[in-house]
């Protein structure tokens, strides 16, 4: 919160079969998500806001909060034109693969 406006937010959980289910989670990598694995669920800053970090210290806090939950892998996805959040995922050391149709 800045100013009294929300400047961001970052929502993420551990996937388990429900969760991944509803998130039709499945990606065209090495690996895909499984069990236990954590998602980015959403992550959002104010378009005044960015280009100032913000994106990058909320998903670091998320990968903080996959960490102490145990979770080896962390996902994260965007849409194929959002270039801001595809090079942060690359300087946080996210491999970029392109997602594959939702699984149902």
């Amino acid at each position: 919160v800045h100013d009294g406006d929300v400047a961001g937010f970052a929502v993420g959980t551990v996937l388990d079969s429900a969760s991944m289910r509803l998130l039709g989670v499945h990606l065209d990598a090495p690996e895909s998500p499984s069990e236990g694995d954590y998602h980015l669920t959403l992550r959002a800053v104010d378009p005044r806001r960015r280009g100032e970090g913000l994106g990058a210290a909320l998903t670091r806090i998320r990968l903080l909060e996959a960490e102490a939950a145990g979770c080896s892998w962390a996902y994260g996805e965007t849409v194929a034109d959002n270039f801001g959040t595809i090079a942060m995922h690359g300087e946080l050391g996210f491999e970029i693969y392109r997602r594959t149709d939702h699984v149902n």
